[in-house]
């Protein structure tokens, strides 16, 4: 995380708020610290282990541990065929639901670091207020665009991986979106990107056939006799 995006992440905190984040890592204490109670939802259960400790002098901060077994070798490593792909959030989905075993009462603010984020940014709608602010990092990824529809845009920054601010839109506060609604959101992220690749190899096929000539591009070469001349 850059300092530009840590900035960011830290205007949209105040010392009352509720916590939440998917993720843990360098910055779950500093931004805990700001919060008047904090969540942080871990799916590595060695890394889990590693950040309680840590976490002693900080009681107001509590890990939730939400362990998912590591797949064979050659599946993506945490059972995904891709980074990205429907088995994202299938085999996250545990982790993706574990606010549901927290205290009711909504987050003022959300920070989305972790896996299946595209899940949890939806998925996390359930707990938040007109207020609330959702934070995705990474967010100059394309693939979280696909939020706009459930959440405004109220700030980011473009440098290193980016982050995105979000409020959730009038009509999706508090909205629990069934877990068919998030997956077919992942099925159609999944048709665009096939879109995306079908483009760019178009776009790398004319741009070959340029350098080659009219040939390549599937027209006629034809020569000029001498009689013609």
């Amino acid at each position: 995380m850059t300092p530009a995006e840590a900035r960011l992440i830290r205007s949209a905190m105040f010392p009352s708020m509720r916590y939440l984040e998917y993720g843990s890592g360098g910055s779950t204490i500093p931004f805990g610290r700001l919060a008047s109670v904090a969540y942080s939802v871990e799916h590595d259960a060695e890394w889990c282990e590693r950040m309680k400790p840590t976490l002693i002098a900080t009681p107001h901060i509590s890990m939730v541990c939400s362990p998912v077994a590591r797949a064979p070798a050659g599946s993506g490593g945490w059972g995904s065929r891709t980074p990205f792909d429907a088995a994202d959030f299938a085999t996250f989905r545990a982790y993706v639901h574990a606010p549901d075993a927290l205290p009711p009462a909504a987050f003022d603010v959300v920070l989305i670091d972790g896996r299946a984020r595209l899940a949890c940014a939806l998925y996390v709608l359930r707990k938040l207020t007109p207020t609330s602010v959702v934070i995705i990092h990474d967010g100059n990824r394309k693939r979280y665009q696909h939020v706009a529809k459930y959440y405004t845009e109220v700030g980011r920054e473009t440098g290193g991986k980016g982050a995105v601010l979000l409020r959730p839109r009038k009509k999706f506060v508090g909205v629990a979106l069934a877990d068919a609604d998030i997956e077919a959101a992942y099925a159609k992220v999944a048709r665009i990107r096939a879109g995306w690749h079908k483009s760019d190899r178009a776009r790398a096929l004319v741009r070959v056939a340029k350098k080659r000539g009219p040939a390549a591009a599937g027209g006629k070469a034809t020569k000029r006799g001498a009689a013609g001349a």
